[in-house]
């Protein structure tokens, strides 16, 4: 018989890889929003209909008090299991897991992190397949989940900026929370664009040298460069020699 698995997270991130990690194990997923009653509506759920598993972030507004939560269905619905999260840390004390346990939960498990997510998920996976007794984990499609975990944050569009004016104190996007994790941060691109370098001057200059003024020409015209000549100078003559 399939088994039904109900996620609350406060993250889309987290609740996105929740919920493709269970359905690629064979798993029936429903999401409820982080403001639900959660109380009134496991009470108004018909058994047949009740989740086996509940996997629910610890600080959600649904849960006033997480460890009275996991005693009151612990003692009202035995059969359904509750598996807490706390997203905003890297890793939960011993004592504090021990305590959670103590009060109904399977277990306390921190959020998915993008550097450690092959080992938390499986762990995850782990303790969910062991709980309701499925079997074996199916590592291998668990794969694809893995790779969008994992995959690089999106750039966004580039726009030129003058020289002197790029701002190298920005950082990148964090990753979305529809898939990009928490995230997001890879180095950001940006173009960079030189200012154009000053035209030639076009217009003809005249040499001051009262000798010789050069006229300009264009490149397609038939017309000659005048060029003055110096005038020539006298020659003198005594007994066969120049002087």
């Amino acid at each position: 018989m399939e088994k039904t698995i109900l996620v609350i997270q406060k993250s889309d991130f987290q609740a996105q890889i929740w919920h493709a990690a269970l359905v690629s194990q064979q798993f029936s997923v429903i999401r409820l929003p982080s403001q639900v009653d959660l109380n009134a509506w496991l009470s108004s759920t018909p058994p047949a209909k009740r989740p086996d598993l509940l996997a629910i972030e610890m600080t959600v507004a649904a849960l006033a008090n997480p460890y009275a939560f996991c005693r009151w269905c612990r003692d009202r619905y035995p059969n359904t299991k509750v598996l807490l999260t706390s997203n905003d840390r890297d890793a939960i004390a011993d004592v504090e897991r021990r305590w959670a346990v103590s009060q109904g939960a399977i277990d306390l498990l921190p959020g998915f992190r993008r550097e450690t997510i092959l080992t938390s998920l499986l762990c995850a996976m782990e303790r969910v397949t062991t709980a309701l007794d499925c079997g074996p984990l199916d590592q291998q499609a668990l794969a694809p989940i893995l790779m969008y975990a994992t995959q690089s944050v999106p750039q966004p569009a580039t726009q030129p900026l003058t020289a002197g004016s790029v701002d190298s104190s920005s950082s990148p996007p964090a990753w979305s929370e529809k898939g990009n994790g928490n995230g997001q941060g890879r180095g950001n691109s940006r173009l960079l664009q030189l200012p154009s370098p000053p035209k030639l001057l076009q217009d003809p200059v005249e040499d001051l040298s009262p000798k010789v003024r050069a006229k300009s020409q264009s490149s397609n015209s038939d017309k000659p460069v005048e060029v003055p000549v110096e005038p020539s100078v006298p020659v003198r003559r005594f007994r066969g020699r120049a002087y």
